[in-house]
């Protein structure tokens, strides 16, 4: 009945199949009405997916000849049905279907595969014949559901479009029907397999990237040298420099440092090249593991531009962040066996650091790097020729022209810097010029002995981590000295070039005083625990006073060898010791020597400190040696060394005389006191002190007859070595 079916027509335009509010996990398609009758207040219709792909890409056209509602769609369908090849695609008849009707077939999935979700794309084409345009399908559906390797496979199959049929792959619809305009454009293999790269990119699948940028670099070198390509050198080229920079960023993103090391060097064109190697060089700088293998590449033809790069990086990064600049360079250049570079890197670094101590409060850090670095530069010195062994800076402001050192007679001279102006140094400055300071490895190995002082007296002395702290060489030698350090006392001190006085002396007080201290614990409560630190009786056994008496021993024949005439440090010990306040005497190891290399001096020493006994015995003990040496001495090899300075014979015996008179008049003085009596004590006294003086007499006595004695023989000698010696000069 007509009038029931246009009843029922329009029921069902009314009617409503799913009236709910969109969201994000629907597979239908976006809304095609808004149900205005609650004025658009969220409420929308939503339709099926089917019905969105119907609506707005396929037309159906009625006849007029059905004449019920079912009818009407039942021929809709088959209409569509027609036009898609359906039917004959789904019997498995493939030979009925036209080559429009694949194409449309082919269409329709392009189309389900944008909205549907990918497993219901999936299970759709499992049911198209394979062609290159169902497997390039495929691998987008594989995409979206993350099976990679499988969408990879399916672009390589794909791409035997542009090339053979490979076997499985049917003729016919092919790549035309479902590729981007851009690709299509290009019409060449090259272009597809860059646009599959570019599909990659977007899911971060980097090794796939790298995969189909090579086959697409493939293709473009097949494709160039064919005879009738009609590829332009330049389109070649640009494609080239794209390629390999897709390369290098896929093959740096998956860690693969060398292929993108490769791709880099492979990219034809020289900025994007130079581009490359700056990403490269940080990336490998800051992630773990990548400074080895940056110092292991090669870089032929962009060496200096890395050492620039990593220079530039250096002077403008965070000194105390990481990474650290600096420290790659040297890495960098000691690899390379490039030890004065290194050495370069590590002392700018120092100065750097130098100059950040000034402006920030955690000095003591800053000590510890700033002595690493300059450790490293020596290090890196030391292993070059003499010759070359200094480091180009620039000059800091205000930096003093010439520095106190020693000379080799121990006296100070001021030695200038060697100072060099060839224009710019650092190509960075805006400055037209800069002077520039020569720094050899002796300047660099006291800077580092002053750091390291800094950082050890620090301990005890809180100052020397204070920012504007000022030392002089002089201070460190007495506060190593005052901690009893005596061993980085004598290394500071020879690497300034300083005397050796004030810490031999101080080490000659301090035994002298623990030598009147009688406890053993009192001796070790009144010295420093680094005291017994130093190397010269770190292992040693006895009383303080002995392991301290040791060490004065051993420093001084680490300094003075005993075959030296020159004995200055003993003779400067032995005036400490003769003119201390509790008369002590010369200890057999130090008179025996200088006896033997510098008697004179030492009997001077004597005399000038009132030891009147203590240096005519030495002088006693001189002329028997001379007298015994001129008489085993032929007159051919007599020497001035055994000529006894008669000036100094004089002296000492007027000395000895003037103190035999002294003590004769104390003698009778007490033998004056003595007759006008007095009470039991004083005459006690007087008798005890009466002995005394009167042995002291004596021996003065026989001292003096004994050296006069010693010297009329001697005299005797020398006469006749000197007629000899006449004799001789005169034939």
């Amino acid at each position: 009945d007509p009038s029931s079916v246009d009843g029922f027509l329009r029921k069902f335009s009314v009617l409503n199949l799913s009236r709910r509010r969109d969201s994000a996990g629907s597979v239908a398609s976006k809304p095609a009405a808004t149900d205005l009758s609650t004025g658009g207040g969220g409420n929308v219709f939503v339709y099926s997916m089917l019905h969105d792909i119907l609506s707005r890409s396929y037309t159906v056209r009625f006849t007029g000849h059905s004449e019920t509602f079912a009818d009407m769609i039942t021929e809709g369908m088959q209409q569509i049905y027609a036009t898609l090849g359906f039917a004959a695609a789904w019997t498995g008849n493939t030979q009925s279907v036209d080559a429009q009707s694949q194409v449309n077939v082919v269409l329709f999935a392009a189309k389900l595969e944008k909205i549907a979700p990918p497993e219901l794309t999936e299970s759709f084409l499992r049911y198209l014949p394979k062609s290159t345009a169902s497997c390039y399908l495929s691998g987008l559906v594989s995409l979206r559901l993350r099976d990679y390797t499988g969408a990879s496979d399916f672009f390589v199959n794909a791409g035997v479009a542009y090339g053979q049929v490979g076997e499985g792959i049917r003729d016919g619809v092919d790549l035309q029907h479902v590729l981007p305009k851009a690709v299509l454009d290009s019409g060449l293999a090259f272009s597809y397999y860059d646009h599959v790269a570019e599909l990659f990119e977007t899911v971060r699948q980097f090794s796939l990237v790298s995969r189909f940028s090579h086959l697409a670099l493939q293709a473009l070198q097949e494709e160039s040298q064919l005879e009738t390509s009609e590829l332009a050198a330049d389109v070649q080229r640009e494609w080239q420099q794209k390629l390999w920079f897709k390369i290098f960023y896929a093959e740096l993103e998956r860690n693969s440092y060398e292929q993108a090391y490769m791709a880099m060097m492979a990219n034809p064109d020289q900025k994007q090249q130079l581009g490359c190697l700056r990403h490269l060089i940080s990336v490998l700088c800051e992630r773990e593991g990548g400074v080895a293998t940056l110092c292991r590449l090669s870089f032929p033809g962009l060496h200096e531009h890395v050492e620039e790069n990593l220079l530039f990086k250096a002077r403008h990064s965070d000194l105390l962040a990481k990474p650290n600049y600096f420290r790659i360079l040297y890495s960098f250049h000691v690899y390379r066996g490039n030890y004065r570079n290194a050495a370069s890197a590590m002392y700018q670094y120092a100065r750097r650091l130098a100059a950040l101590m000034l402006h920030t409060g955690d000095v003591q850090r800053i000590l510890v790097e700033q002595g690493q670095a300059l450790l490293a530069c020596v290090n890196g010195l030391s292993l070059v020729d003499a010759q070359y062994a200094w480091v180009v800076v620039g000059r800091q402001q205000g930096a003093a022209d010439s520095i106190e050192v020693a000379d080799a007679d121990d006296s100070y001279i001021r030695r200038k810097r060697r100072r060099i102006a060839i224009g710019r140094y650092d190509s960075s400055s805006s400055s037209q010029g800069q002077d520039i300071d020569i720094v050899e490895l002796a300047d660099v190995r006291r800077e580092y002995t002053l750091c390291m002082a800094r950082i050890t007296l620090g301990t005890t002395f809180q100052e020397m981590f204070s920012r504007n702290v000022l030392l002089e060489p002089e201070d460190v030698v007495a506060l190593y000295v005052k901690t009893g350090m005596y061993d980085s006392a004598l290394s500071f001190a020879k690497a300034f070039g300083l005397k050796l006085d004030y810490i031999l002396t101080t080490l000659a007080k301090k035994c002298l005083e623990l030598s009147v201290t009688q406890s053993a614990k009192a001796q070790r409560e009144q010295t420093p625990d680094a005291f017994w630190s130093n190397v010269g009786i770190r292992d040693s056994a006895g009383t303080p006073s002995e392991r301290a008496w040791r060490l004065l021993r051993y420093y001084l024949d680490l300094e003075e060898p005993t075959e030296k005439n020159d004995q200055r440090y003993r003779l400067l010990v032995a005036d400490t010791i003769l003119g201390a306040e509790n008369d002590s005497v010369l200890a057999p190891w130090l008179s025996s020597l200088l006896l033997l290399r510098c008697p004179q001096d030492l009997v001077r020493l004597c005399l000038r400190n009132g030891c009147v006994t203590e240096g005519a015995e030495f002088l006693l003990q001189h002329i028997n040696t001379l007298r015994g040496q001129m008489a085993s001495t032929a007159v051919a090899k007599t020497t001035r060394g055994v000529w006894l300075p008669y000036q100094l014979l004089d002296q000492t015996m007027g000395i000895l005389d003037d103190a035999v008179t002294r003590f004769e008049e104390a003698v009778e003085k007490i033998k004056d006191a003595k007759k006008q009596g007095g009470s039991d004590a004083d005459m006690k006294r007087l008798k005890s002190l009466f002995r005394s003086y009167r042995e002291r007499l004596a021996s003065l006595q026989r001292l003096r007859t004994d050296l006069r004695t010693a010297f009329d023989q001697y005299m005797v000698i020398a006469a006749r070595e000197s007629r000899d010696i006449s004799e001789i000069i005169a034939a």
